[in-house]
């Protein structure tokens, strides 16, 4: 046929996200989810891009949101008065993009960051409600998400997530000032996040892993995390904007420099253009794979 209809679901990572500064910013300012128009430089868009031979009329669209959680996707699929589309576009779709789950936890973790690093918060605290979160993801994705986008005739391609901190260092941080005491107290505090940082990750992987052993007609899994796993330090940081190497903390200004920690465009977890370029090559992989089997059918 002619058209071919390509709709992404997903959160931040889906939607483009970017701080200023970073490549990505400017898209991420002129997309807005549910319209007609997408950021220009997510994945989805890239793979559509990608079929410009191929199609007299592509029409892409994305309803990921920053900071969706499962349950928040699943709330779109019930508002049809904010959404009057979705559920056309969703039967519709010859190719449906997901990246969801990560907000269940990585989201977690870093909401509490803070509380933890000061010490009003325990990791067993944290880790509770990690626990939920993977229970959350689990009961969503295969009771009412799955079932929700594999209502039509195409294929929903899902990503597993990759980990935005592998090789985030707390050791290549620079602390600056005078301070000893306030010196060695962020020190301990990064310590202490590399804790934090190894319990979501293990909550993480458990997602992943989940995605990946759940065999669903018309549902294709992108190993986008195993594909990350597999790449140096080097590109890893050309890909995620997160880099500890061009952190640094003032000692003698520590309270107001926690408060904007989460904020620095070196701690973002985000893609990168370049990173947004390597997930759509993943998924095109995929789609790729799954047209020639298609064919030989």
């Amino acid at each position: 046929k002619n058209v071919i209809n390509i709709v992404g679901f997903g959160d931040s990572i889906s939607a483009g996200y970017a701080l200023s500064g970073s490549d990505m910013y400017d898209a991420y300012l002129s997309y807005t989810s549910g319209t007609t128009g997408i950021n220009s430089m997510c994945y989805t868009n890239l793979i559509a891009q990608s079929f410009d031979d191929d199609y007299e009329t592509i029409n892409v669209k994305s309803y990921a949101n920053s900071g969706d959680k499962t349950q928040d996707l699943i709330s779109k699929f019930n508002d049809s008065e904010t959404y009057p589309s979705l559920q056309t576009d969703v039967q519709n779709a010859d190719i449906i993009t997901l990246c969801i789950g990560a907000n269940n936890v990585l989201g977690v973790a870093l909401n509490n960051m803070a509380s933890y690093l000061m010490g009003s918060m325990s990791l067993d605290d944290i880790n509770s409600q990690l626990d939920a979160g993977v229970a959350q993801f689990k009961q969503d994705y295969t009771n009412t998400i799955i079932p929700y986008l594999t209502q039509g005739n195409g294929k929903v391609y899902v990503m597993t997530i990759y980990d935005p901190y592998k090789y985030f260092d707390t050791a290549e941080i620079e602390i600056t000032g005078s301070n000893p005491t306030m010196i060695s107290y962020i020190q301990n505090m990064l310590s202490n996040f590399n804790a934090l940082k190894e319990t979501a990750i293990e909550h993480l992987n458990e997602i992943n892993q989940y995605i990946k052993t759940q065999n669903i007609d018309d549902v294709v899994v992108v190993d986008v995390n195993a594909s990350f796993e597999q790449l140096s330090k080097e590109y890893y940081r050309n890909y995620i904007n997160a880099d500890s190497s061009k952190i640094t903390i003032n000692a003698d200004n520590i309270f107001s420099e926690l408060a904007t920690f989460q904020s620095n465009p070196n701690f973002d977890p985000h893609p990168t253009s370049q990173g947004q370029q390597f997930i759509a090559n993943l998924f095109l992989a995929k789609i790729n794979e799954q047209l020639q089997i298609t064919n030989q059918e």
